[in-house]
């Protein structure tokens, strides 16, 4: 019995921790819809192709389609842009948790 009622209470515990607001996450949905992962670059809005370029999730579909169905890609720039992305998150964090602690 049991083993029967486990999943069904981590699988909602799982879906109820997802819908908890949280600041932490609300950068989520913009990065989301500003990135390649559901329309192509080309047909996007000229605004929404600069936030595009700039944005780390797009390189991260770049180089996920890439890898795993051989679709045209640059994966060496998709890494490049997305350790370079990490460095500049972790240097920011690192700034900022003195701050936080206190």
């Amino acid at each position: 019995m049991v083993a029967g009622i486990l999943p069904v209470f981590v699988m909602t515990r799982g879906v109820i921790h997802q819908c908890e607001p949280s600041s932490r996450h609300s950068h989520a949905g913009p990065l989301f819809f500003a990135s390649d992962a559901l329309y192509p670059v080309p047909i996007m809005p000229a605004w929404l192709k600069v936030l595009s370029l700039v944005n780390p999730l797009s390189y991260e579909v770049d180089a996920l389609r890439g890898l795993l169905i051989n679709w045209p890609s640059h994966v060496g720039l998709d890494f490049a842009v997305l350790i370079g992305a990490v460095l500049v998150d972790v240097t920011t964090a690192s700034s900022l948790v003195g701050r936080l602690a206190r």
